[in-house]
């Protein structure tokens, strides 16, 4: 769902979406979802999580603050599926608890992690909803119950909640910057296999309007 709100007074963003986003959203769905649909809730802790997962583009760039203060004329954008923002969780979500033997390389600055399928890599704007990034920062501060807060986890890149795989989590704020650096010069090699049934021949390349897949064996 895309909606756009046109503004031209001053106020916060958080503040703007409580107001105008239940209306809006109730305009957009389609009259077979009226009855779903028909009091939309949007709790202030729900529309926070929309701002931070990067829904929200403010006159074109993305914006994650919800205090980020809007002046005179602005178009704000909200995109976001709507059935996943309503429903705290997908029938296939996994319980996950991380445990030693996903760990697949872990130094002082690094950790990579093996991520299963079915588990968000970080949290959604559903909230209270089980995640790789929470996962992580669970385990490591059960080796470490001493620490007072949580300890520091920094996403670097993700994969889609269906797609199991290695993830790459930092643990110390100082090498954001460089790992940022090697993931934006491709010095990183993805290598994407899938499983395919019925089995097909070895090679090939399947494509659409959206995507194309290298089918490997």
């Amino acid at each position: 769902m895309l909606i756009k709100i046109l503004v031209n007074k001053t106020c916060r963003l958080d503040e703007l979406l409580r107001e105008e986003l239940p209306a809006r959203v109730q305009a957009e769905m389609p009259s077979s979802s009226t009855n779903s649909y028909s009091s939309p809730a949007i709790s202030n802790s729900k529309i926070r999580r929309l701002i931070l997962a990067g829904s929200v583009s403010v006159n074109g760039r993305q914006c994650r603050r919800p205090a980020f203060e809007l002046r005179g004329r602005s178009e704000v954008i909200v995109d976001f599926e709507a059935e996943k923002f309503f429903f705290e969780k997908q029938p296939d979500d996994i319980d996950f608890v991380m445990t030693e033997t996903d760990v697949l390389y872990e130094d002082q600055n690094l950790i990579f992690v093996n991520k299963p399928a079915f588990l968000p890599v970080e949290q959604t704007i559903t909230g209270n909803r089980k995640n790789l990034h929470d996962a992580v920062v669970d385990f490591l501060w059960k080796r470490n119950p001493e620490l007072r807060n949580p300890p520091y986890v920094g996403i670097m890149h993700r994969l889609d909640r269906e797609t199991s795989g290695v993830i790459l989590f930092t643990k110390n704020r100082a090498v954001n910057k460089a790992v940022h650096d090697i993931f934006e010069a491709h010095s990183f090699t993805k290598i994407y296999k899938a499983v395919v049934v019925p089995a097909k021949t070895l090679g090939g390349r399947a494509a659409n309007l959206l995507k194309k897949v290298i089918l490997l064996q």
